[in-house]
């Protein structure tokens, strides 16, 4: 038996009798980094936007260009910022047209809205490159994650696509699409797997300079600028055609693409010979007479191969094969066909796509086109004697595991095919589909490693813990360890991280491989010898930590449980497994460590010392020496402090570290292993198309129980049919859940306590700190209780104004406040200590807390919430402001979120909810769309009577266009309410036996209570909890009048219904259209701009970060002067955009800027805003630690100052007097917010972000003193606007 075998040689370097020239020099690299520099080495235009996952691209390519460096032709060539994605296509189009090769990058969505380009470089032959880190697209819900569906939708633009595998491939077919697209003359897309090869680190050989000289066509480039758009040979480009001639002008295009079947083999045939790695269009690797063969693209192949090459290592004889398609448009028939063996009998087709619609995936669609053609004998295509059997399938989309058992899945597909199995297509892997029974049975996955010489590493940790990047670094370190099997060689590393989108209490999977062998695997580690738990209280909410683990391994928990109790207190299932495979398990108590030097829950370099240690391949004593450069290099910028800190804290790891003596095996004690489980598929009968609200029972029991503990490819498509179809979540989903994360928790003492309320109304995690007011009633039902614990008045009482018996005054106990911490909920941000000016509260390490004390007070605390103690229903919300006590007396409708520690961003939102939970919001992606809607839970919560606000995430640049549809909705709802109304009533005043039934008569006289008690209802929360519950009856009379209507009057029976559904109208429901600047100032101002001129009655919120915060930082138009960000290193040089001020003069707007630290403005401006009959513009300024770069602790400080220094500035604008209010409540003699301190020294000396402003000596840059300028700038304005 003959293996054809063009991948699996080491490196892909083939055995020449001379040596290539250009072979390249192995380096340590990720996906978006490689193909950056190729992109960057050969153009001389690059126009960026950010997008998750190829952000990277656009923050590499002006890194460089801000630092000078220059591309092969010795310029640097023009990067450039757009502000949407369509915008950056057209900036590449006006590039090229000019003569000048461009290139850019995106994914997902951003290539949706590059389409119309593409079409139209296409048609206009110019030679630009569109790098796409595929992602899937958002359908019913959003994904960061791989996917092939935005790729798929632009194959038929007319541009080229390219395939690439792993970061090798990606670079070498990168440098093959920048020759191709001169050679053609037309624009090429290089298409690589998001995240899957964006972020996965591995080794290639990297391309020298000398190699784009001697490989790029620099004549076509040449002969490109003579035809380009220029005065000196002036042409016309894009005329309007008529019928006569438009279509023979296309058809011209037509031989470019042809010619890419002739054009594309020479070039990679060229390539071969300069770096000696081969690469055809499509490349076999198998068995030479293989029968049953998988045809794939992307990332997937390198698993498939490895696969193959397991099977075959174990039967040679077994007929398999894979083929890795680098070539998708054109889709070269000829090529195709004559890589596929002539023995090829069945053939597996898989796409990372979902189309629904189709008879076939696309990729399915050309592989059967081929075949069929072929077999047919069309002229130029190689014969097939026999048509083989060409079945298709779906794998991987949102880039879910696609391991080496989804291989041997399919293959078994294949053979129970020719065992004379039913024949069919359209299946599914990695999933249980028993709704429509296309789920391929699973098999027990071949463990490939097995023997191999590998060490192979799990790291289960939270996000922003730095445990990604430590993971990194160890890859780094050990690429540059000798390998012991390769003489003058290096060991071979991979890392890559499953991510959760949570910004805090989301869950990290890191995956790290070592070896002595080249890795060509993309699927995440399944039998680690290695497994790290980073916080303890993963370990209870985790399943699977263990799973596949081999026998003898090592377990490391970081915890402070010594080691002597740690073992009683782990889950049965890791119990089991320790002893089983008898594991060697160790722990740490990294935080304490970490504590002491000063670092918080930065534990990253305390854990990769204990990794080095406990991992092998390295000689230990190397470790620390290896380490502390790496720290001086990665932190050496945060000055000497912080790298002292994280070197002595690592230096400690080590002599931390204790061993768990282990229990010998009870051999009656079964262990489970999930690897085990073998699921199994079963068609139910027609399924019910109605969409129906989702229920949370099922819900949560279903799916979110098993996705929150890392176990949901376990679930079925049933249960998302039957519980979250179209991507709908029930709220309510994040109460109950176990957190329980935070490394520090507040300590009050009710002593201090003023009763100001400032920490609860701070408090940026709902549920986590709440107060309760007692009256004494409330008290005597709880004095069995410790209320002096909660209560610091509790037994209070006080003289009652009035005289009693003989002219004594009265004694009468008093209401009284307390508050409670949460411990589960808490994140450990610290805002309510910072806010504190009584020392009433503090945070403390969680170990110094008495943990039962907690749970008794907040127990006590509740018992009060459940009596009715949350909630003051005489408060008055027509006042123009609330105390702050008085805001968290108001049914709070946000909760525990995924947002960042102490982000004021849930806070805006929760905040406007209290004054008007009856809102629909639409919500552009960012981080609030990460924080607000969670796959597995959301914050939103539902009031007693069950009501709360209703959340969707439309496309980021529609968000404002969405939301003023909901808007038009809200109105046509409220029209049709009354339309539905009148005809009921009508239709009683016509038809008297209708107007005598029981429910009639009752819904007439409640149609008349809901209109009075509009018309004249009250203004506490009392009135609006009854407002609620009128509703509520209304709907319930509406559904017995339904019952009873006569059977054949289908207009009244459909009137009922539409008034039972509409009559919540009456709620004055308000329509909040939420996002970031990103959003605001950049993609979607368009829209925006044209919803806040509209008439439409909506709320826009604006939370300011300035910057783009969910993606990394990058800059957008709010972003001011000086700040270093990714897409600006070095400091912006351009001002902000001021977007509050340009919309207000439209004179259509309401206009308001706040900041949460002056709630009282705050208050006052939201109310504004929602009771303007009309559009209004709030923007709200949110430090962002993460991104503005300062330490949690300081965020209340910071939000305060950004206003005291005059950097954001309060102020509002109202339309209907056309009158501007700075800085104050009009009726209020003293200003909201006192100016004091300076912009530069006070603000930008505390923020990261401005580090690069400052030089050695500490003084400032000329871009601060600008920015300093355009706050007076901005600050005289406004006072002008104002009049003062």
């Amino acid at each position: 038996m003959t293996l054809i075998d063009e991948t699996f040689s080491d490196e892909k370097i083939e055995s020449k009798s001379s040596e290539p020239q250009f072979p390249g020099q192995r380096v340590v690299t990720d996906g978006n980094s490689i193909i950056t520099r190729v992109a960057y080495k050969v153009n001389g235009g690059i126009s960026i936007y950010t997008i998750t996952p190829s952000s990277p691209f656009g923050e590499e390519s002006a890194r460089m260009a801000a630092a000078g460096d220059k591309n092969i032709y010795g310029v640097v060539p023009q990067v450039f910022m757009a502000c949407d994605e369509a915008a950056a296509a057209s900036f590449v189009q006006g590039l090229a047209a000019k003569g000048v090769g461009s290139a850019t990058c995106s994914s997902s969505q951003g290539i949706l809205l590059m389409i119309p380009e593409m079409y139209n470089c296409a048609g206009q032959l110019l030679p630009i490159t569109f790098y796409i880190g595929a992602r899937d697209l958002s359908r019913h819900s959003l994904t960061i994650f791989a996917g092939h569906s935005d790729v798929y939708a632009v194959r038929d633009t007319g541009i080229a696509i390219l395939f690439a595998a792993d970061a090798q491939e990606l670079q070498d077919i990168g440098a093959i699409g920048e020759r191709l697209k001169w050679e053609a003359s037309l624009p090429v897309a290089i298409v690589y797997d998001g995240f899957l090869t964006t972020h996965r680190q591995t080794q290639a050989q990297e391309l020298p300079d000398e190699f784009f000289w001697s490989f790029m066509p620099h004549s076509k480039m040449i002969d490109h600028k003579k035809r380009s758009l220029d005065p000196t040979h002036p042409s016309v480009w894009g005329t309007n055609e008529n019928p006569d001639g438009y279509m023979q002008a296309g058809l011209a295009q037509r031989p470019h693409a042809i010619g890419i079947e002739e054009i594309l083999p020479k070039i990679m045939a060229e390539f071969t010979e300069l770096t000696g790695r081969s690469y055809t269009p499509y490349q076999f690797a198998g068995h030479q007479e293989a029968t049953d063969i998988i045809v794939a693209a992307g990332s997937s192949v390198t698993t498939i191969r490895s696969t193959v090459r397991h099977l075959l290592n174990e039967d040679p004889d077994r007929r398999i094969g894979v083929i890795n398609v680098l070539a998708f448009r054109p889709f070269l028939i000829k090529d195709f066909i004559a890589t596929l063996p002539k023995s090829v009998e069945r053939i597996a087709v898989l796409d990372r796509s979902m189309t629904h619609t189709a008879q076939d995936e696309p990729l399915c669609a050309d592989v059967r086109g081929a075949v069929m053609k072929a077999s047919q004998g069309f002229d130029g295509i190689p014969k097939m004697e026999k048509m083989p059997v060409v079945t298709g399938g779906i794998y991987g989309v949102a880039g879910k595991d696609f391991h080496p058992g989804s291989v041997l899945e399919v293959f078994e597909h294949l053979q129970r095919m020719a065992d004379g199995g039913r024949i069919w297509t359209g299946f599914t892997v990695g999933v249980i589909d028993d709704v429509m029974g296309t789920s391929l049975p699973p098999v027990k996955a071949p463990d490939i490693f097995e023997k191999t010489n590998m060490k192979q590493g799990r790291i289960i940790a939270y996000g922003s813990d730095g445990t990604v990047t430590m993971v990194k670094g160890a890859a780094l370190i050990y690429a540059s360890q000798a390998n012991p099997e390769k003489t003058d060689g290096k060991l071979f590393v991979a890392s890559t991280a499953e991510y959760d989108s949570k910004k805090a209490g989301g869950v990290t999977v890191s995956n790290l491989r070592v070896s002595t062998l080249p890795l060509d695997e993309a699927f995440d580690v399944r039998t680690p010898d290695y497994v790290a738990v980073h916080h303890p209280s993963l370990l209870d909410k985790r399943d699977g930590i263990l799973t596949g683990i081999r026998r003898g391994g090592t377990f490391v928990i970081n915890t402070p449980i010594p080691a002597q109790d740690i073992f009683e207190t782990l889950p049965d299932e890791l119990k089991q497994q320790i002893v089983k495979k008898r594991l060697e398990v160790w722990v740490v108590d990294a935080f304490q460590i970490a504590e002491k030097q000063g670092l918080g829950g930065k534990i990253s370099m305390i854990m990769q010392r204990i990794l080095l240690e406990k991992f092998g391949f390295l000689d230990t004593s190397e470790a620390e020496t290896l380490m502390e450069a790496g720290i001086k290099k990665v932190f050496g910028r945060k000055g000497p402090k912080v790298v002292d800190s994280n070197i002595k804290a690592f230096k400690k790891a080590v002599a931390a570290l204790q061993q768990v003596q282990v229990p010998d095996f009870n051999a009656q004690t079964r262990t489970t292993d999930s690897s085990d489980i073998i699921a199994t598929s079963a068609t139910e009968g027609k399924p019910n198309l109605t969409v129906m609200t989702p229920d949370r029972d099922g819900f949560v029991k279903s799916i979110q129980k098993a996705g929150v503990a890392g176990r949901g490819s376990e679930v079925p498509v049933s249960d998302y049919f039957n519980y979250a179809r179209g991507g709908a979540r029930p709220l309510d989903t994040w109460k109950n859940l176990n957190r329980d994360f935070a490394t520090r928790l507040p300590k009050f003492v009710p002593s201090n306590c003023t009763d100001c309320g400032d920490c609860v109304f701070i408090c940026p995690t709902g549920g986590a700190l709440d107060q309760a007011i007692l009256t004494p009633h409330q008290q005597e039902e709880l004095k069995d209780n410790s209320l002096l614990k909660v209560f610091r008045h509790a037994g209070r009482v006080s003289m009652d104004a009035s005289e009693g018996m003989f002219g004594m005054k009265r004694l009468q106990p008093d209401d009284i406040y307390g508050l409670a911490v949460d411990a589960n909920l808490c994140t450990g941000c610290g805002l309510c200590e910072s806010i504190c000016t009584k020392d009433a509260i503090y945070m403390v390490a969680r170990d110094e807390l008495d943990r039962d004390q907690l749970d008794e007070q907040r127990e006590i605390l509740n018992m009060g919430r459940d009596m009715g103690a949350d909630i003051d229903p005489s408060l008055d919300l027509s006042r123009r402001i609330h105390t702050t006590p008085e805001m968290e007396s108001i049914p709070n409708y946000v909760g525990a979120s995924g947002a960042c520690a102490g982000c004021y961003e849930p806070l805006y939102v929760s905040k406007f909810l209290q004054l008007y939970p009856y809102t629909i919001i639409s919500n552009a992606t960012g981080c609030s769309s990460i924080w607000g809607a969670q796959a597995y839970e959301t914050p939103f919560s539902t009031d007693r009577e069950g009501f709360g606000a209703a959340w969707m995430n439309p496309l980021f640049e529609n968000n404002a266009a969405v939301g003023g549809g909901i808007a038009l909705g809200v109105a046509a709802e409220e029209t049709q309410t009354e339309a539905s109304s009148r005809f009921v009533l009508e239709a009683m005043s016509k038809d008297s036996k209708l107007s005598k039934l029981q429910s009639f008569i009752e819904l007439k006289e409640q149609l008349e209570f809901v209109t009075e008690s509009i018309a004249a209802e009250g203004t506490t929360l009392a009135d609006r909890i009854n407002r609620a519950n009128n509703i509520k009856q209304v709907q319930r009379v509406v559904g017995k009048a339904i019952e009873q209507a006569p059977e054949d009057d289908i207009s009244l029976k459909t009137h009922l219904a539409l008034l039972r559904s509409t009559i919540s109208s009456r709620l004055d429901k308000t329509t909040l259209i939420v996002g970031g600047d990103g959003w605001a100032f950049d993609i979607g101002l368009q829209m925006l701009i044209h919803v806040l001129q509209s008439e439409l009655n909506v709320v826009v919120m604006v939370l300011v970060t300035d910057a783009y915060s969910n993606t990394g930082g990058q800059m957008s138009k709010a972003t001011p002067i000086g700040m270093d960000t990714p897409f600006a290193p070095g400091g912006k040089d351009s001002p902000r955009y001021p977007l509050g001020i340009s919309v207000a003069h439209g004179g259509n707007t309401f206009v308001g800027q706040v900041n949460l630290a002056f709630p009282n403005h705050l208050i006052s401006t939201f109310k504004k805003a929602a009771e303007y009959k009309g559009p209004s513009l709030l923007l709200c300024y949110v430090p962002c630690m993460t991104e503005q770069k300062f330490h949690a602790e300081l965020v209340e400080d910071q939000a305060r100052k950004a206003t005291t220094t005059r950097y954001w500035p309060l102020w509002d604008y109202d339309p209907l007097t056309d009158t501007w209010n700075v800085d104050s409540n009009k009726d209020r003699k003293l200003r909201v917010a006192k100016f004091e301190g300076d912009y530069i020294e006070d603000f930008c000396r505390f923020e990261g972000r401005f580090r690069s402003q400052f030089d050695a000596d500490g003084n400032p840059s000329d871009l601060l003193h600008n920015q300093v300028e355009d706050n007076l700038k901005v600050w005289d304005q406004l006072r002008k606007n104002a009049g003062l």
